[in-house]
C-alpha cells in the first residue's frame, strides 16, 4: 500500500497514493495527489505557457519549495486522521451496540456535510493559489522590469566604461608608441656611435697592425744588417789569422833556414880547425 509515508514522488504513472488514510489527508488539505510529484527543470518548463529565462529558475525553486510544502501539510494531515480515526474506533468500540437507524442516517448526514466542507476549502485553496500565482506573476513581472532597467543602465555603464577603456587605450598605444620611437631613434644613434667607434678602432687596428709589421721589416733590415756586419767581421777576422799564420810560418821558416846556414857554418868551423 502506497501512502504519504513511503510513496515515490518521482514515479511517473498511477496510482500515486493508494492509502485511505493518505487519501483522505490529501481531501481534506485540497490537494490532488499529482501536486506531490517531483519534476524536473525540463518538465516543469514544459508546462509553462512563456518561458523567460530570466526568471525560470526563481520559478521552479518556488514551485518545488510549494510541493515540499504541500507534502508536509498532506503529512500531518493523514496523522491527525489517524488519530481521529483511531479515537472514533474507541467511541465506537463503547456505544456501537446502541447505535440505531437513524443514527447511521445522521452519520450520513455528518459525511455529506464534511464532503461539501471539504469541497468548499478545495475551492478556497485553490483560489488562494491562483491568486498566489497572479501575485507572483505580477511580482515576477515587476522584478523583471527592474532587472530590464537594471541591465539597461548596466549595459550604459558597460558602453562607458567600454568607450573609456577603448579611449585609454588609444592613449596608451600613442603614448607606447612615441615610446617606442623615441627607443628606436636612441638605439639607432647608440646603433651608429658604436658603428663609429667600431670603424675607429678598426683604423686603429689596421695602423697598429701597419706599424707593427713595419716594426717586424725593420727589426729583421736590423737582424740582417747585424749579421751580415758579423759576417764581415768573421771574415776579416778568418783573413787576419790566416795572413798571421803565413807570417808566423815565414818567420819559421826564416829563422829554420837561418839556424841550418849557423849549424853549416860551425860544422865547417870545426873541419877547418881540426884540419
Amino acid at each position: 500500500m502506497i501512502n504519504l509515508d513511503n510513496f515515490d514522488p518521482r514515479k511517473k504513472n498511477p496510482p500515486y497514493l493508494d492509502s485511505p488514510r493518505s487519501l483522505e489527508a490529501c481531501r481534506s488539505c485540497g490537494v490532488q495527489p499529482e501536486e506531490l510529484l517531483f519534476r524536473t527543470e525540463q518538465e516543469f518548463k514544459a508546462t509553462l505557457r512563456n518561458f523567460n529565462p530570466a526568471t525560470f529558475k526563481d520559478r521552479y525553486d518556488h514551485f518545488e519549495s510549494k510541493r515540499e510544502q504541500k507534502l508536509r501539510m498532506c503529512q500531518e494531515q493523514r496523522e491527525k486522521v489517524i488519530h481521529g480515526m483511531q479515537s472514533k474506533s474507541k467511541h465506537y468500540s463503547v456505544t456501537g451496540s446502541v447505535q440505531s437507524n437513524d443514527g447511521g442516517e445522521g452519520a450520513n448526514a455528518t459525511m455529506v456535510e464534511r464532503e461539501k466542507r471539504q469541497l468548499e476549502k478545495i475551492k478556497q485553496r485553490q483560489q488562494k493559489e491562483i491568486q498566489q500565482l497572479m501575485d507572483y506573476e505580477k511580482k515576477m513581472e515587476e522584478i523583471r522590469e527592474q532587472n530590464r532597467l537594471k541591465e539597461e543602465k548596466e549595459r550604459d555603464r558597460e558602453a562607458a566604461r567600454k568607450a573609456d577603456l577603448i579611449r585609454k587605450q588609444k592613449e596608451a598605444d600613442h603614448l607606447r608608441a612615441l615610446r617606442e620611437e623615441e627607443k628606436r631613434q636612441k638605439l639607432e644613434k647608440e646603433f651608429e656611435e658604436q658603428k663609429e667607434r667600431q670603424q675607429a678602432e678598426f683604423e686603429r687596428q689596421l695602423q697598429r697592425e701597419k706599424e707593427l709589421k713595419e716594426a717586424e721589416k725593420q727589426r729583421k733590415r736590423e737582424i740582417r744588417m747585424r749579421e751580415e756586419e758579423q759576417k764581415q767581421k768573421q771574415e776579416e777576422f778568418h783573413a787576419q789569422l790566416v795572413k798571421l799564420q803565413e807570417e808566423q810560418k815565414k818567420e819559421a821558416e826564416k829563422r829554420k833556414l837561418m839556424m841550418e846556414q849557423k849549424d853549416a857554418q860551425r860544422r865547417q868551423y870545426l873541419l877547418e880547425q881540426q884540419q
